[in-house]
C-alpha cells in the first residue's frame, strides 16, 4: 500500500470465507488496526454459530462440517458481523433480482455502518456494492487480488475439453472486460495487492486496473514452518489442494500413468477436496 497509509489507520476488513485461517483481520487486531470484521458465514458467531450445532452425519463432509471448522480468532471475533442468510440468499435468488453487484449483501453490511474506519480491505472484492458505497463516503478501499483473472477463463476451457472431471461448467464473471471493469470491485478499489508478479501482471493484461496502482506483497510464513525438519521419501509425490480441474488434477494423473508406464514404482497421494467424480476417474 502507499506511504501514507499508517498505523494510525482504522480499517474495516470484508471477506467471505476463512481465507489463510483469517490471518489478515487477525494481524490488523493485534495491532489495533481492526475496527470491524463483515463476513459470510462463520461457526462461533451469528447464525453460522447456531447452524453449527445442528448434527452431520459421521465421516459425510457436509457444509456443516466446513461451518463447524470456520473459526474466527477470539482477537477478531469481538469486531466480527456475519451474514450467513443474506450471502446464502445471494447465491440462489436470480442475478436480475439480487443485483451482479451483490447489492443485496451490500446492504446488509451497509447497514452494520462503517465502524469508523479510514479504510475498507475487500478479500476478492467482495462486496461491489459495498465497496462503492464506502468509497463514496469518503473511505480509502484496497481490495486484494490473490489470483489471476484469466483463471476462470482457462477453468472454462479445462471443463471444455474435459467435461467428464466435473458435474456443471464452473461459474464464471460476465465476459466482456469492459462489463466486468464496469460492475466489478476493480471500479471501486483505490489499490489493488496481489501476492505475486505474475497475478498483476495478468490483472494488467486482463485492462481491470492501471499498473501503478497494483502492489506486490508476498505472503509471509510464521516462524513455526521453520523448525519443521523435512524427511523427504524417495518415490513419493504429494499433491496438496483441491483436486479439480481448476487446480489441475487431471494433468497429475497424466503425469502419474506416464511415470508409472516406464516402469517406476511412485506412490501419489492427493490430500484436499475430492468429489466423487473425480475419485471414480481412471485415471485417479
Amino acid at each position: 500500500m502507499r506511504s501514507n497509509i499508517s498505523q494510525d489507520c482504522k480499517v474495516l476488513v470484508v471477506q467471505n470465507g476463512a481465507r489463510h485461517d483469517y490471518a489478515v483481520p487477525l494481524a490488523l487486531a493485534k495491532h489495533g488496526m481492526l475496527t470491524g470484521f463483515y463476513t459470510d458465514a462463520c461457526g462461533n458467531q451469528g447464525g453460522g454459530r447456531v447452524a453449527s450445532l445442528i448434527p452431520s452425519r459421521p465421516g459425510w463432509r457436509s457444509p456443516l462440517t466446513l461451518l463447524k471448522n470456520r473459526k474466527v480468532p477470539g482477537a477478531v471475533l469481538p469486531f466480527t458481523r456475519s451474514f450467513p442468510f443474506v450471502a446464502m440468499a445471494q447465491q440462489w435468488i436470480p442475478k436480475a433480482v439480487a443485483g451482479q453487484d451483490m447489492e443485496m449483501l451490500g446492504r446488509a453490511m451497509a447497514g452494520e455502518g462503517l465502524r469508523d474506519a479510514s479504510l475498507v480491505y475487500s478479500s476478492l472484492g467482495w462486496s461491489p456494492w459495498f465497496l462503492k458505497y464506502a468509497r463514496q463516503r469518503g473511505l480509502r478501499v484496497v481490495m486484494e487480488f490473490y489470483l489471476r483473472p484469466s483463471c476462470w477463463r482457462v477453468h472454462l476451457d479445462e471443463y471444455r475439453l474435459f467435461p467428464d472431471w466435473q458435474s456443471h461448467a464452473p461459474w464464471h464473471p460476465p465476459s466482456h472486460q469492459t462489463e466486468l471493469k464496469r460492475l466489478g470491485p476493480c471500479a471501486f478499489s483505490d489499490d489493488l495487492l496481489a501476492p505475486t508478479l505474475a497475478v498483476k501482471d495478468d490483472i494488467v493484461k486482463e485492462g481491470l486496473f492501471p499498473p501503478e496502482g497494483i502492489h506486490v506483497v508476498p505472503y509471509g510464513i510464521g516462524d513455526l514452518f521453520f523448525d519443521i525438519e523435512n524427511r523427504p521419501r524417495p518415490g513419493s509425490v504429494l499433491y496438496v489442494g483441491s483436486c479439480t480441474l481448476g487446480k489441475g488434477i487431471h494433468y497429475l494423473g497424466m503425469a502419474a500413468e506416464k511415470v508409472i508406464q516406464v516402469g517406476e514404482r511412485v506412490m501419489f497421494t492427493a490430500a484436499g477436496d475430492v468429489t466423487d467424480i473425480v475419485r471414480g476417474q481412471p485415471l485417479c
